[in-house]
């Protein structure tokens, strides 16, 4: 059984990004992920280095093999799966890289990358 809730209301839940599961024979459900996830991105690469959806009120088992996931704090559903030898591998450097250019139009914040914002 999986499940969520739209926001956390016992001691040691994760802060709105509540989702957990319950196995077969278990007494108590236990949480998707294993970590509050902090500044991560949301719903892509590895478990241990995505974010969430933010206020969980979605959870669903994908006959193909995976748990979708949706929230009132995000846009779309996310879908986790076991990985497959032929996804790309994750880099949270080249991640990180990918959000900075893509604010700020360039790779680092030189005193070109200050000339080249300032055009």
């Amino acid at each position: 059984i999986y499940w969520t809730k739209f926001v956390n209301t016992l001691p040691g839940e994760h802060f709105s990004e509540v989702y957990r599961w319950l196995g077969p024979g278990a007494d108590e459900s236990v949480n998707l992920f294993s970590s509050p996830t902090g500044l991560y991105p949301d719903g892509w690469g590895p478990i241990a280095t995505t974010n969430p959806p933010h206020y969980g009120w979605l959870v669903a088992v994908d006959p193909r093999g995976g748990v979708l996931l949706a929230g009132g704090g995000e846009h779309g559903v996310t879908r986790l799966r076991m990985r497959r030898d032929t996804d790309p591998t994750f880099s949270l450097d080249d991640y990180w890289l990918g959000r900075w250019v893509y604010r700020q139009g360039v790779p680092t914040d030189s005193n070109g990358a200050s000339e080249y914002r300032s055009r």
